[in-house]
């Protein structure tokens, strides 16, 4: 039985509302249906329960069942490949999946198909040819995996520009020889359907990495940002947020999201360095996701993994101050997030981060994993409040206004899909 799914708009992302590129798709889908466009969000075994988010079903068929058995086998032997990523490397995502062909079984319903964030989950040879000649393909990029050889980011590596092999990320000689077969993949998937395709990046800095790649140079690309609800996400939540988070009037509250500090791309490591001794008692710093047993100093406080979106845009609305100390980052949904609660940001400068904080305007910028120049911005910020506190929460909430307010954007959305329709519409 063939599965459908009844919605001219389609959306895929590989983790429905979940993590920054699925939390991404699936506000601009609610967006889009808050115009009247009927939109759906597809993607593998979904957690929230919505009507606009389906699950993928597979095929039980003898020939399915062999294709999924096949690509599980070589993803296996690629695992054992990919074991040779450096200390500093990225996260690795091979272009095959066991999940395309059953991802491909809903294409044949859509007028338009959006993809986001599809590692795991799209087979570039097998699922690109099941779309459908006659209606657009747009392509939200939320890193530079869909034009390397398997890395999220190429962390200064330009051989993505030609054709991958020589991965300074990986150090065995089968992993690197997996990103060119990988990179030649893709190419070679993609060329299918360059003349229905359309990218969108959320950052400036990421539309410039696309245009200089061999895959994606000759696509049309445009930057549209993430979109945010600013009636979520707002700074008259101050009063609850400090509630929550149990802190002082007089305190300043410092805030970031906690990620493991064996990821070296979150920049962890520079946290701690920057702020391990910072005991004072005005200060108290706070964090957000894994709790990080024995990771972070005991007076730091925890306060849990917030879902709730609501009570998360009180948290940061009782914050003073977020850290963001990425090595390699795209448009942090987590800045646009505080930035719309009114809360500055001291970040990286690193990625799409400078479209985001503007020096004296949303925040303060530092060296990537440069501790001291991260401490030295932070208490440059801080150490104007209470003072200044005010004109920063206005100045962070107007930028927001007037860069990713969700319906601004998810009319952005609406005007490019209309566009290409009409292009694609016979003359």
């Amino acid at each position: 039985m063939k599965v459908t799914v009844h919605s001219p708009i389609q959306h895929y992302c590989t983790y429905p509302a979940r993590g920054g590129a699925g939390i991404a798709a699936d506000r601009i889908v609610r967006g889009l249906i808050g115009l009247g466009m009927d939109a759906k969000l597809v993607g593998l075994n979904p957690e929230a329960e919505a009507d606009h988010i389906t699950g993928i079903h597979y095929r039980r068929d003898p020939l399915s069942n062999f294709h999924r058995r096949h690509r599980n086998r070589q993803l296996r032997g690629l695992r054992d490949g990919y074991e040779g990523i450096s200390p500093a490397g990225a996260v690795f995502f091979s272009d095959r999946s066991p999940n395309g062909l059953a991802m491909s079984e809903y294409f044949s319903s859509a007028k338009l198909i959006h993809f986001h964030w599809v590692c795991d989950f799209i087979d570039y040879l097998d699922t690109l040819k099941r779309i459908p000649y006659n209606i657009p393909l747009v392509w939200t990029l939320h890193d530079m995996g869909a034009f390397t050889g398997g890395c999220s980011y190429s962390l200064g590596c330009e051989r993505f520009q030609a054709e991958c092999g020589e991965c300074p990320q990986l150090t065995t000689p089968r992993a690197r020889l997996e990103t060119q077969n990988s990179h030649k993949r893709k190419a070679e998937g993609l060329a299918r359907v360059k003349d229905q395709l359309t990218l969108i990046c959320p950052s400036k800095w990421l539309a410039s990495k696309t245009r200089e790649s061999s895959i994606f140079g000759s696509i049309r690309c445009e930057v549209i940002r993430n979109g945010f609800d600013l009636e979520t996400f707002t700074r008259d939540k101050r009063d609850s947020g400090r509630e929550l988070i149990g802190c002082d009037a007089h305190e300043t509250v410092i805030l970031f999201v906690a990620a493991s500090v064996d990821n070296p791309l979150k920049g962890m490591r520079t946290l701690l360095d920057a702020l391990q001794d910072l005991d004072d008692s005005s200060l108290r710093i706070c964090y957000l996701g894994d709790k990080g047993d024995g990771q972070f100093p005991d007076y730091w406080h925890w306060l849990g993994k917030i879902h709730d979106e609501k009570k998360l845009a009180a948290v940061y609305a009782g914050s003073d101050v977020l850290v963001v100390p990425s090595e390699a980052d795209n448009y942090p949904n987590v800045i646009c997030e505080a930035l719309a609660c009114g809360v500055p940001a001291v970040a990286s400068n690193i990625g799409g981060i400078p479209e985001q904080v503007i020096d004296g305007k949303t925040g303060f910028l530092f060296e990537k994993g440069n501790p001291q120049s991260l401490r030295e911005q932070l208490e440059r910020l801080t150490g104007e409040f209470p003072e200044t506190r005010d004109r920063w929460g206005r100045s962070c909430r107007s930028f927001a206004e007037e860069t990713f307010e969700l319906e601004k954007v998810s009319r952005e959305h609406v005007k490019l899909y209309k566009e290409l329709w009409a292009a694609m519409s016979p003359a």
